[in-house]
C-alpha cells in the first residue's frame, strides 16, 4: 500500500486496470448508506460554500415536503472500492483505504 500511495504522488499517475478481470479504475464513496427510510441530503453552510452531508426523513402533507428527522452521514473507514466481476456475471465490491 505504501508503494501505491508513493506512486500516486508522482506526475502522470494512473490507476492500473485489468480489463480481462472486469476491473477498472477504483471508485470512491465517502459515506455509508443512509438508514432505511432516510435519503441523502445536503445543505449549504457558511460563506465558503461548504455542504453539510446528512440523511433526512421526509413526509408530505398537503403537497408540501416536510423534514421529520436529520442525522449526520457516517464516513466510511475504507472509502475506495473496486468492483470485481465474478464468473457468473455478478460483481463484488472490495473496499479499501489509502492510509499508510
Amino acid at each position: 500500500m505504501q508503494k501505491l500511495i508513493a506512486a500516486m504522488a508522482l506526475p502522470g499517475f494512473s490507476w492500473p486496470v485489468c480489463t480481462a478481470a472486469g476491473t477498472g479504475a477504483p471508485g470512491y464513496d465517502a459515506f455509508e448508506d443512509c438508514p432505511t427510510g432516510y435519503v441523502e441530503a445536503q445543505a449549504q453552510s457558511g460563506h465558503g460554500g461548504n455542504a453539510e452531508q446528512y440523511c433526512a426523513k421526509y413526509t408530505t402533507e398537503r403537497g408540501e415536503r416536510i423534514e421529520l428527522d436529520r442525522q449526520p452521514r457516517v464516513r466510511r473507514d475504507r472509502p475506495w472500492y473496486f468492483d470485481i466481476r465474478q464468473q457468473g456475471g455478478s460483481s463484488t465490491r472490495a473496499w479499501f483505504d489509502l492510509k499508510k
